[in-house]
């Protein structure tokens, strides 16, 4: 029982800095309009955003890995 704690745990921290990663990338976005580097910033946030969502598709894939092999 608690190896699945430890797993879910681990899980929900990874979402949420997977998320946490989404909103800076979407802020990028935001100061892209502002700024005089609107180009450089626009390419940096979409390499951000594709980077984050990896992130979360490869942490859902690894929970759900973890959690058949305790069962």
């Amino acid at each position: 029982m608690r190896e699945m704690n430890n797993t879910l745990t681990k899980f929900i921290t990874r979402i949420l800095v997977g998320l946490y990663f989404v909103y800076l990338s979407v802020k990028l976005f935001g100061y892209a309009d502002k700024s005089s580097e609107g180009l450089l910033l626009t390419i940096i946030g979409i390499i951000f955003l594709v980077a984050s969502v990896a992130f979360i598709a490869y942490s859902l894939k690894t929970y759900l890995v973890s959690r058949k092999s305790l069962k």
